[in-house]
């Protein structure tokens, strides 16, 4: 009997080692794979998946081959081989996305843009974040993405675009550099203003307030039925309508470009009352700083590198290069010494 229950305890302890030693193999040797969507709060490190299961969180490693697209924005149906690593994650050994249909491009529209993209784009189409607001872009599989690692929510590229014959903006080509391989470098701390697009159709006019998205170049007006996103032009008579700071009451006519934007035809708001002051304009003094968001029409609060400095707007004669004064954008200053003690700005440049 104990040689009967010895044999059956030594063919149990062979048969579990044989059952370890097949289980770790397996782990060792094979990646699982699974397939879903991808969901929103993927980030550049951390591709997060939407499957029948639940949601997945995979990190993305430099050695993570990418098929089929590399396009990881959310709604995108994608396949990942993964593994565990020894950090306890779950590791994309590589990620096949899905495509999407074509269309016909028109390459003498092309032209070229630089932004962020917003966590509101989806699978086919990109919300473009730009210093002359925001565009949104479709893309299909005739996109060249070899200028990219992969493209997702939160990451900034440029975006070569042309318009096709549904009347969207697609992306040809899209790199990871702001030093565009397709021409000039891309510059977005700097702004102009030009006429480049041709405004055509009926001129509209809406009230509103500014909001907190406006740069110098693109106004974001709360009208009641809705916000607006109007540019600003070098035709663009802002001469009664140029302090644009968020709550600001303003009153546009705008008309529709063949750049599919709005654009502003003339800006009217609340003016510089006069203070009666009389003003030494003959040896200016020169300042640098931002403008504060205390800026109203009467004065400007300009933030300098000593403090801030209190301007009276009354006497201000010339806007050199600048169309609007928004929150936060720098500029220069001419001023000169009022009878009322205060400084009285003469001039406005960039």
């Amino acid at each position: 009997m104990k040689k009967v229950l010895s044999l059956i305890l030594v063919s149990a302890m062979v048969l579990l080692g044989v059952l370890t030693f097949d289980i770790t193999s397996a782990q060792a040797d094979s990646d699982t794979t699974i397939s879903g969507s991808v969901a929103t709060g993927s980030t550049a490190s951390i591709l997060k998946v939407d499957t029948r299961e639940g949601t997945y969180e995979i990190k993305i490693d430099s050695s993570t081959q990418f098929s089929g697209g590399k396009v990881l924005l959310p709604g995108k149906n994608v396949t990942v081989s993964l593994r565990h690593g020894d950090d306890a994650y779950l590791h994309a050994v590589s990620i096949k996305a899905g495509g999407a249909g074509g269309v016909v491009i028109d390459n003498d529209t092309t032209k070229e843009i630089s932004g962020k993209i917003k966590d509101v784009s989806s699978k086919d189409s990109l919300y473009i974040e730009t210093s002359d607001g925001d565009q949104m872009i479709k893309f299909d599989d005739n996109a060249d993405l070899s200028g990219i690692t992969y493209l997702i929510a939160g990451n900034s590229y440029v975006f070569k675009i042309a318009k096709a014959n549904d009347s969207n903006w697609y992306a040809l080509a899209i790199s990871d550099s702001y030093s565009s391989s397709y021409g000039n470098s891309v510059t977005t701390s700097s702004y102009s203003y030009t006429d480049s697009a041709t405004l055509s159709g009926e001129t509209y006019t809406c009230t509103g307030t500014v909001t907190s998205s406006t740069k110098p170049t693109v106004l974001y007006l709360n009208c009641s039925d809705g916000e607006r996103q109007l540019k600003i032009d070098a035709s663009t008579d802002t001469s009664r309508g140029y302090i644009q700071l968020p709550g600001t009451k303003l009153t546009v006519t705008y008309r529709y470009g063949s750049d599919a934007y709005w654009h502003a035809v003339s800006i009217e708001g609340p003016t510089a009352k006069s203070s009666g002051a009389s003003v030494k304009s003959d040896n200016p003094t020169t300042v640098v700083g931002t403008v504060s968001s205390k800026t109203t029409a009467d004065k400007l609060y300009l933030d300098v590198s000593n403090g801030e400095m209190e301007i009276k707007l009354d006497s201000l004669s010339n806007l050199d290069g600048v169309k609007a004064l928004t929150q936060g954008m720098k500029i220069t200053v001419k001023i000169g010494y009022g009878s009322d003690a205060y400084w009285h700005a003469l001039s406005i440049s960039k």
